[in-house]
Formats: structure tokens, C-alpha cells, sequence
């Protein structure tokens, strides 16, 4: 849960994702999403409205042990197009998620980016990996959670280090070299 709802400007949603397997079918379902209790103003946690927003896929990629990522605004569908270039099993992506609330019906937007080992995250890049996605869907009055589901028994997912934020703020902390090792 969040420490508040989030109904104006920008959510960031960061996290880091490895995979060891994809499922060999695209109708793998999505494994991430921001949500909304079912009693926004009295939340329970156990209990989710179905206002699944932001929500990401992994699905098999053009080459063995590869997958893509894949996102859409609100559609239950996995997406054949739009989806990430080929990442590798085994390696850990750092996965930022951006939810724009803009005022009037239909026009928030979800869009994500991907960042390889080593990669600059000092700064939102001009252009996401992933969208930006317009609303397909009634949009949510406010985000109060990030949910994590295993859609399928074969998915081998793991998702670590989850934080939200109203900022870009995810650049990375530097740690002094050892000494004295032994």
C-alpha cells in the first residue's frame, strides 16, 4: 500500500525484475500492476477494486531464453505490439513505471522504461521503452497500491526493490571501494 492515494500529476513506479523462464504461450498474464482497494476512502487490504492499471507482461521473445516486456494501460490481453526488444533471462533490468493522471475522461497514460545493468538513471529519459499508452478503459479515481500476481504457474519471476515516487528520483547510490578486505 501507499502511504496515501495518488489521484494528481505523476507516479513513478520503480523496480527491479529478473526472470529465469518464460512461458513458451503469450497468453502468459501480467504480473505487475498499480491498483485501488475496493473502499478507496476506508482501504482493506485484501480487498481490490478490479481497476488493474499500468499493467506488465513478460512474453516470450524472438529467440530462445529471451522474453519482451509488454504494457498496457488496463487491458487483460497480453500486447503483441509495442512490447520491449528481446531482454535475457537471468539478468536484472531495472523497470520504471510512469502513471499520468490528466484531468477529463480517457487521457491518463501509462508508459515504462527499461534500463540494462550499468545503464544512466540519473535523469527520465525523453522517450519510454514502453508506450505511452492512453486509457482503454474508465480510469481510476486514485492509485493506493502496487499489486504483484503470478498469473501462470510456470512463470519464474522476481520482482525486488519496489519504490514509488511523485519525482525521477532512482539514481543509484554510490558506495565507497572496500578496504581491508580479506
Amino acid at each position: 500500500p501507499f502511504s496515501s492515494s495518488v489521484d494528481t500529476g505523476v507516479l513513478y513506479t520503480s523496480f527491479l525484475l529478473n526472470l529465469s523462464y518464460v512461458p513458451a504461450t503469450t497468453t502468459s498474464g501480467f504480473f505487475l500492476h498499480l491498483g485501488q482497494y475496493s473502499n478507496p476512502a476506508t482501504p482493506v487490504y485484501t480487498a481490490l477494486s478490479t481497476s488493474f492499471r499500468a499493467r506488465t507482461y513478460a512474453v516470450p521473445g524472438d529467440q530462445p531464453g529471451k522474453y519482451k516486456l509488454g504494457l498496457t494501460f488496463s487491458s487483460s490481453t497480453a500486447p503483441t505490439t509495442g512490447l520491449s526488444q528481446n531482454l535475457g533471462t537471468g539478468v536484472t533490468y531495472l523497470v520504471v513505471m510512469k502513471y499520468t493522471f490528466n484531468s477529463g475522461p480517457l487521457n491518463d497514460v501509462v508508459s515504462a522504461y527499461v534500463f540494462e545493468p550499468g545503464a544512466n538513471i540519473a535523469s527520465e529519459p525523453l522517450s519510454p521503452t514502453l508506450g505511452p499508452f492512453t486509457a482503454d478503459a474508465t480510469e481510476t479515481s486514485s492509485l493506493q497500491c502496487v499489486v504483484l500476481r503470478q498469473f501462470n504457474a510456470a512463470q519464474r519471476i522476481s520482482v525486488d526493490g519496489i519504490l514509488v515516487n511523485r519525482t525521477w528520483n532512482i539514481a543509484p547510490v554510490s558506495c565507497p571501494v572496500p578496504v581491508s578486505v580479506s
